[in-house]
């Protein structure tokens, strides 16, 4: 799982949002790697809400069919420092 694409980070008063694509293995469509654009939501607790759609439609896709889940959060997290 890498980044293809970064589209930067806005911050707002209590809260960070990131966006980014990246090419990570996917369970659903038989273990293929895929484009995956990703958004996610960050406050003061943690990553609040992730959204993965698949580059260039509007298929939304599940976090818990990545075959790295646990790094997708690594990243979120490293696009806010």
């Amino acid at each position: 799982m890498k980044i293809i694409k970064n589209f930067g980070t806005r911050r707002g008063y209590n809260e960070t949002h990131v966006a980014f694509v990246i090419r990570a293995k996917y369970r659903r469509r038989a273990g293929a790697f895929i484009d995956i654009f990703v958004e996610a939501t960050l406050d003061s607790g943690g990553v609040r809400h992730v959204s993965l759609r698949e580059d260039g439609t509007n298929d939304a896709l599940s976090v818990q069919h990545l075959e790295e889940e646990h790094y997708l959060y690594e990243l979120i997290l490293n696009q806010t420092l």
